[in-house]
Protein backbone atom coordinates (compact mmCIF):
# COMPACT_ATOMS: atom_id res chain seq x y z
CA UNK A 1 0.00 0.00 0.00
CA UNK A 2 1.63 3.39 -0.86
CA UNK A 3 0.03 6.57 0.21
CA UNK A 4 0.65 9.67 -2.00
CA UNK A 5 1.07 12.94 -0.69
CA UNK A 6 2.30 14.95 -2.87
CA UNK A 7 -0.78 15.55 -4.93
CA UNK A 8 -1.18 19.03 -6.49
CA UNK A 9 -3.75 21.28 -5.79
CA UNK A 10 -5.78 23.24 -7.71
CA UNK A 11 -7.53 26.91 -6.76
CA UNK A 12 -6.84 28.83 -3.96
CA UNK A 13 -8.42 29.09 -0.56
CA UNK A 14 -10.73 31.31 0.71
CA UNK A 15 -8.62 32.65 3.53
CA UNK A 16 -5.73 33.13 0.57
CA UNK A 17 -8.42 35.32 -1.58
CA UNK A 18 -9.46 37.23 1.61
CA UNK A 19 -5.88 38.19 1.90
CA UNK A 20 -4.89 38.87 -1.05
CA UNK A 21 -7.74 41.36 -1.76
CA UNK A 22 -6.86 43.18 1.78
CA UNK A 23 -3.19 43.43 0.76
CA UNK A 24 -4.19 44.93 -2.75
CA UNK A 25 -6.86 47.20 -0.66
CA UNK A 26 -4.61 48.51 1.59
CA UNK A 27 -1.52 49.28 -1.23
CA UNK A 28 -4.14 50.95 -3.26
CA UNK A 29 -5.84 53.63 -0.26
CA UNK A 30 -2.33 54.07 0.79
CA UNK A 31 -0.97 54.90 -2.94
CA UNK A 32 -4.69 57.54 -2.97
CA UNK A 33 -3.70 59.05 0.49
CA UNK A 34 -0.18 59.53 -0.82
CA UNK A 35 -1.32 60.87 -4.25
CA UNK A 36 -3.88 63.06 -2.44
CA UNK A 37 -1.36 64.58 0.22
CA UNK A 38 1.09 65.37 -2.59
CA UNK A 39 -2.22 67.36 -4.99
CA UNK A 40 -2.82 69.21 -1.56
CA UNK A 41 0.97 70.44 -0.90
CA UNK A 42 1.35 71.32 -5.03
CA UNK A 43 -2.22 73.10 -4.63
CA UNK A 44 -0.86 74.99 -1.52
CA UNK A 45 2.46 75.69 -2.60
CA UNK A 46 0.77 77.08 -6.15
CA UNK A 47 -1.58 79.63 -4.03
CA UNK A 48 1.23 80.83 -2.09
CA UNK A 49 3.36 81.68 -5.11
CA UNK A 50 0.46 83.48 -6.89
CA UNK A 51 -0.30 85.15 -3.77
CA UNK A 52 3.76 86.14 -3.63
CA UNK A 53 3.30 87.21 -7.39
CA UNK A 54 0.70 89.17 -6.97
CA UNK A 55 1.71 91.27 -4.26
CA UNK A 56 4.91 92.02 -6.22
CA UNK A 57 2.30 93.46 -8.94
CA UNK A 58 0.87 95.63 -6.15
CA UNK A 59 3.85 96.76 -5.22
CA UNK A 60 5.23 97.87 -8.43
CA UNK A 61 1.89 99.16 -9.58
CA UNK A 62 1.71 101.45 -6.35
CA UNK A 63 5.45 102.22 -6.43
CA UNK A 64 5.00 103.56 -10.41
CA UNK A 65 1.66 105.36 -9.50
CA UNK A 66 3.10 107.61 -6.25
CA UNK A 67 6.14 108.03 -7.92
CA UNK A 68 4.66 110.50 -10.63
CA UNK A 69 1.60 111.59 -8.61
CA UNK A 70 0.64 115.39 -7.25
CA UNK A 71 -0.44 113.90 -4.35
CA UNK A 72 -2.30 111.05 -2.85
CA UNK A 73 -4.31 110.37 0.44
CA UNK A 74 -5.37 107.87 2.72
CA UNK A 75 -8.86 107.05 3.93
CA UNK A 76 -9.71 103.81 5.65
CA UNK A 77 -8.80 101.01 3.10
CA UNK A 78 -8.22 103.36 0.55
CA UNK A 79 -5.84 105.02 -1.45
CA UNK A 80 -6.24 107.60 -3.71
CA UNK A 81 -3.57 108.89 -5.72
CA UNK A 82 -4.33 112.31 -8.11
CA UNK A 83 -1.77 112.76 -11.30
CA UNK A 84 -2.39 115.44 -13.80
CA UNK A 85 -6.13 114.48 -15.45
CA UNK A 86 -5.54 110.87 -13.36
CA UNK A 87 -7.13 109.54 -10.58
CA UNK A 88 -6.15 106.21 -9.37
CA UNK A 89 -7.48 104.31 -6.31
CA UNK A 90 -6.78 101.27 -4.52
CA UNK A 91 -9.22 99.99 -2.18
CA UNK A 92 -8.81 96.45 0.28
CA UNK A 93 -11.69 94.10 -0.21
CA UNK A 94 -11.52 91.96 2.82
CA UNK A 95 -14.65 89.75 2.16
CA UNK A 96 -13.04 88.97 -1.64
CA UNK A 97 -9.34 88.39 -0.49
CA UNK A 98 -8.01 91.24 -2.93
CA UNK A 99 -7.13 94.27 -3.69
CA UNK A 100 -8.75 96.52 -6.28
CA UNK A 101 -7.08 98.96 -8.75
CA UNK A 102 -8.99 101.79 -10.47
CA UNK A 103 -8.29 104.20 -12.83
CA UNK A 104 -10.41 107.03 -13.76
CA UNK A 105 -8.79 109.08 -17.01
CA UNK A 106 -10.67 111.09 -18.56
CA UNK A 107 -13.76 109.33 -19.64
CA UNK A 108 -12.05 105.95 -19.11
CA UNK A 109 -12.00 103.73 -16.83
CA UNK A 110 -9.33 100.45 -16.21
CA UNK A 111 -9.42 98.15 -13.33
CA UNK A 112 -6.98 95.57 -12.13
CA UNK A 113 -7.62 93.27 -9.34
CA UNK A 114 -4.38 92.11 -7.05
CA UNK A 115 -5.72 88.72 -5.37
CA UNK A 116 -4.04 87.94 -1.96
CA UNK A 117 -4.11 85.37 0.70
CA UNK A 118 -7.01 83.98 3.25
CA UNK A 119 -7.15 85.73 6.56
CA UNK A 120 -4.64 88.59 5.62
CA UNK A 121 -5.83 92.20 6.58
CA UNK A 122 -4.10 95.50 5.07
CA UNK A 123 -3.28 98.35 6.69
CA UNK A 124 -2.49 101.73 4.80
CA UNK A 125 -1.25 104.69 6.27
CA UNK A 126 0.61 107.89 5.21
CA UNK A 127 3.03 109.73 6.70
CA UNK A 128 4.17 113.31 5.09
CA UNK A 129 5.21 112.20 1.75
CA UNK A 130 5.49 108.09 2.41
CA UNK A 131 2.75 105.89 1.61
CA UNK A 132 2.89 102.30 3.47
CA UNK A 133 1.20 99.42 3.40
CA UNK A 134 0.88 96.60 5.55
CA UNK A 135 -0.69 93.18 5.29
CA UNK A 136 -0.69 91.23 8.07
CA UNK A 137 -2.06 87.30 9.19
CA UNK A 138 -2.54 86.51 12.56
CA UNK A 139 -1.46 89.77 13.76
CA UNK A 140 2.15 89.29 12.42
CA UNK A 141 3.20 91.53 9.60
CA UNK A 142 3.92 89.43 6.48
CA UNK A 143 4.86 91.97 3.76
CA UNK A 144 5.60 95.99 3.83
CA UNK A 145 5.06 97.88 0.74
CA UNK A 146 6.51 101.66 0.86
CA UNK A 147 6.80 104.02 -1.58
CA UNK A 148 7.58 107.92 -1.80
CA UNK A 149 5.86 110.44 -3.42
Amino acid sequence: MTIRCSQKRRGSSLIEVISVLGLLMFIASSTFQLISSFTLVSKQHQESRSGRSSIARLADSIRSDIRGCESFNVNDSTLVIKRDETEVKYRFVPEKQRIDRTQIERDQKSADQFLIHRDVTAAMSKEANRFSLKLSENDQTHWTVEAIQ
